[in-house]
């Protein structure tokens, strides 16, 4: 798959085409890094995203009262 660099202010950008962006599930403005090894260019994704819970999670591993005082 090719694609192009492109001028962006004192930056050069790569355009990932959408369907290898879809395959790694990234989000746009999602961390990368970028790494030559042996003369190519590797984009790291961090695929390690934040856990997410929910409010039932989160209140049934903290110290909060179970119920409402009286």
């Amino acid at each position: 798959m090719k694609t192009k660099l492109q001028q962006a202010g004192d930056s050069v950008t790569v355009a990932i085409p959408q369907n290898l962006f879809d395959k790694l599930s990234l989000e746009t403005g999602a961390a990368v890094t970028l790494v030559v090894h042996q003369g190519c260019l590797i984009v790291d994704p961090h695929l390690n995203p934040r856990p997410r819970y929910t409010i039932a999670e989160l209140l049934a591993e903290s110290d909060y009262p179970k119920g409402q005082p009286e």
